[in-house]
């Protein structure tokens, strides 16, 4: 029973390490004119936490648009929630 129970703790705190922590991304691009009018373009992922950023390539697509139509950037805005953090530190 005993040997069990160490066997249990000790795979728990192996997957700790192990497992990465799964991430949800959201990035939002605010463009205007010199009109005022303002669009925006949005993309989130999740990801399981491999590398530092990963792209979209139909995010990039629209902010393209609207940059050939004559709009620029003017706020750009990424957030990362941690979503499987509290699951694995249980």
């Amino acid at each position: 029973m005993k040997a069990k129970f160490i066997i249990v703790i000790g795979l728990t705190l192996g997957a700790l390490f192990v497992v990465p922590k799964l991430e949800t991304t959201y990035q939002k691009a605010t463009l205007s004119n010199d009109k005022g009018e303002t669009v925006q373009c949005e993309v989130n992922w999740t990801g399981l936490g491999f590398g530092d950023s990963l792209s979209d390539s139909k995010y990039q697509a629209c902010i393209d648009d609207y940059i050939d139509q004559g709009y620029v950037i003017s706020r750009n805005e990424k957030r990362v929630e941690k979503v499987g953090a509290q699951l694995l530190s249980l």
